[in-house]
């Protein structure tokens, strides 16, 4: 009987501790995909638009030759990452090679509007620069 009991209660315990990795997996299963294309000096869109308290992927697709960054620590820090696209930011920004593409999952926080720039040398006085309004 005493083994029935602890053999049940190992069942439970492994049941609730996928919970949490489910529920992650399941983030961005029906989120929808916001696309942002770095050029040399430029956000395409400038504008980035989410919802509050939407799933989505944020598509980061870096079109130039030479590396850029998606720089936007508040946003970053207001919304939930994926845990497995967390390793992906780094204080606050993305890094991008020439050619790469990122996707991150994440839902977003509360109404606000954030700044964007690529925190790289000169690149936001050339222009790199934008907003993202969670609305």
């Amino acid at each position: 009987m005493f083994r029935s009991d602890l053999t049940s209660f190992f069942a439970v315990c492994l049941v609730l501790a996928a919970v949490p990795i489910l529920a992650s997996d399941t983030l961005a299963a029906d989120a929808e995909s916001v696309p942002v294309e770095l050029t040399s000096y430029a956000f395409t869109p400038e504008l980035v638009e989410f919802e509050s308290g939407k799933d989505y992927v944020l598509e980061l697709k870096n079109s130039a030759s030479g590396g850029h960054n998606f720089s936007a620590r508040d946003f970053f820090d207001a919304a939930s990452i994926h845990p497995e696209d967390s390793g992906l930011i780094r204080k606050g920004r993305v890094e991008l090679s020439g050619g790469e593409t990122v996707k991150i999952r994440l839902k977003t926080g509360a109404a606000a509007t954030y700044k964007l720039n690529c925190s790289r040398f000169l690149h936001s006085g050339f222009g790199m620069k934008g907003q993202i309004v969670v609305r």
